[in-house]
Protein backbone atom coordinates (compact mmCIF):
# COMPACT_ATOMS: atom_id res chain seq x y z
CA UNK A 1 0.00 0.00 0.00
CA UNK A 2 1.17 3.38 -1.36
CA UNK A 3 1.39 6.52 1.55
CA UNK A 4 2.71 9.45 1.84
CA UNK A 5 6.54 10.36 3.06
CA UNK A 6 6.97 11.68 5.97
CA UNK A 7 8.73 15.04 6.34
CA UNK A 8 11.96 15.35 8.44
CA UNK A 9 13.10 17.83 10.82
CA UNK A 10 16.06 18.86 12.38
CA UNK A 11 14.49 17.02 15.88
CA UNK A 12 13.91 13.79 13.96
CA UNK A 13 17.30 13.81 12.15
CA UNK A 14 18.96 14.50 15.23
CA UNK A 15 17.43 11.17 16.48
CA UNK A 16 18.57 9.20 13.60
CA UNK A 17 21.75 10.14 13.76
CA UNK A 18 22.12 9.81 17.36
CA UNK A 19 20.29 5.97 17.75
CA UNK A 20 22.13 4.50 14.24
CA UNK A 21 18.48 4.30 12.66
CA UNK A 22 18.97 3.82 9.04
CA UNK A 23 16.80 5.89 6.43
CA UNK A 24 16.33 7.92 3.16
CA UNK A 25 16.26 11.18 2.93
CA UNK A 26 15.05 12.59 -0.41
CA UNK A 27 15.97 16.32 -0.80
CA UNK A 28 13.59 18.20 -3.94
CA UNK A 29 12.40 21.43 -4.96
CA UNK A 30 8.73 22.41 -6.85
CA UNK A 31 8.60 21.89 -10.66
CA UNK A 32 11.14 18.64 -10.18
CA UNK A 33 9.55 15.93 -12.34
CA UNK A 34 12.57 14.13 -11.94
CA UNK A 35 11.77 14.41 -7.62
CA UNK A 36 8.31 13.45 -8.22
CA UNK A 37 9.00 10.92 -9.83
CA UNK A 38 11.44 9.31 -7.86
CA UNK A 39 9.49 9.98 -4.32
CA UNK A 40 5.97 8.22 -6.25
CA UNK A 41 8.69 5.37 -6.47
CA UNK A 42 9.79 5.47 -2.57
CA UNK A 43 6.24 5.62 -1.60
CA UNK A 44 5.25 2.35 -3.72
CA UNK A 45 8.45 0.57 -2.17
CA UNK A 46 7.98 2.29 1.20
CA UNK A 47 6.91 -1.35 2.72
CA UNK A 48 9.72 -3.33 1.22
CA UNK A 49 12.19 -0.58 2.35
CA UNK A 50 10.53 -1.22 6.28
CA UNK A 51 11.35 -4.54 5.44
CA UNK A 52 15.03 -4.13 5.31
CA UNK A 53 14.99 -1.51 8.49
CA UNK A 54 14.67 1.89 6.06
CA UNK A 55 12.54 5.07 7.32
CA UNK A 56 12.19 7.08 4.50
CA UNK A 57 11.58 10.95 4.58
CA UNK A 58 11.25 13.85 2.56
CA UNK A 59 12.70 17.57 2.58
CA UNK A 60 11.54 20.47 0.68
CA UNK A 61 13.04 23.96 0.91
CA UNK A 62 14.25 23.57 4.36
CA UNK A 63 17.82 25.10 4.55
CA UNK A 64 18.21 23.73 8.13
CA UNK A 65 17.65 19.96 7.59
CA UNK A 66 20.11 20.56 4.18
CA UNK A 67 22.78 21.95 6.19
CA UNK A 68 21.98 19.34 9.22
CA UNK A 69 23.00 16.68 6.50
CA UNK A 70 25.91 17.94 5.07
CA UNK A 71 27.72 19.16 8.02
CA UNK A 72 26.93 15.64 9.29
CA UNK A 73 28.53 14.43 6.23
CA UNK A 74 31.63 16.79 6.78
CA UNK A 75 30.32 19.19 4.07
CA UNK A 76 30.31 22.55 4.96
CA UNK A 77 28.03 23.93 1.98
CA UNK A 78 24.84 25.80 3.35
CA UNK A 79 22.15 23.93 0.98
CA UNK A 80 21.78 21.65 -1.78
CA UNK A 81 22.08 22.81 -5.33
CA UNK A 82 21.06 19.78 -7.52
CA UNK A 83 17.60 18.28 -7.43
CA UNK A 84 16.71 15.23 -5.97
CA UNK A 85 19.49 14.49 -3.95
CA UNK A 86 19.00 11.54 -1.65
CA UNK A 87 20.67 10.65 1.17
CA UNK A 88 20.98 7.34 2.96
CA UNK A 89 21.95 7.29 6.27
CA UNK A 90 22.87 4.76 9.11
CA UNK A 91 24.10 6.14 12.49
CA UNK A 92 26.67 8.86 11.29
CA UNK A 93 27.37 7.16 7.96
CA UNK A 94 25.87 9.14 5.58
CA UNK A 95 26.26 8.60 1.79
CA UNK A 96 25.15 10.90 -1.07
CA UNK A 97 23.21 10.32 -4.48
CA UNK A 98 22.95 13.33 -6.25
CA UNK A 99 20.21 13.67 -9.62
CA UNK A 100 17.57 11.03 -10.31
CA UNK A 101 17.67 7.03 -9.16
CA UNK A 102 15.67 4.26 -9.43
CA UNK A 103 14.39 3.18 -6.52
CA UNK A 104 13.64 -0.56 -6.85
CA UNK A 105 18.07 -0.78 -7.31
CA UNK A 106 18.68 1.28 -4.24
CA UNK A 107 16.31 -1.70 -2.57
CA UNK A 108 18.05 -3.93 -3.81
CA UNK A 109 21.60 -2.45 -3.11
CA UNK A 110 21.21 -1.73 0.28
CA UNK A 111 19.58 -5.47 1.01
CA UNK A 112 22.55 -6.87 -0.71
CA UNK A 113 25.40 -5.04 1.25
CA UNK A 114 24.60 -1.59 3.12
CA UNK A 115 27.99 -1.79 4.55
CA UNK A 116 29.60 -1.73 1.41
CA UNK A 117 27.22 0.73 -0.05
CA UNK A 118 27.89 3.30 2.57
CA UNK A 119 31.42 2.67 2.18
CA UNK A 120 31.83 0.61 5.39
CA UNK A 121 35.11 -1.38 6.46
CA UNK A 122 34.47 -4.69 8.36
Amino acid sequence: MSRMLDDINKEIFKDLIENGQKSIIVVSTDNCPPCERLKEELEELEDKFEEIGFQIYKSKGNDDIERAILKGKGDDRDSIHIYPTTFVIRGNRIRQIIGGIDAGKLLNELKDNIDEFLGVEE
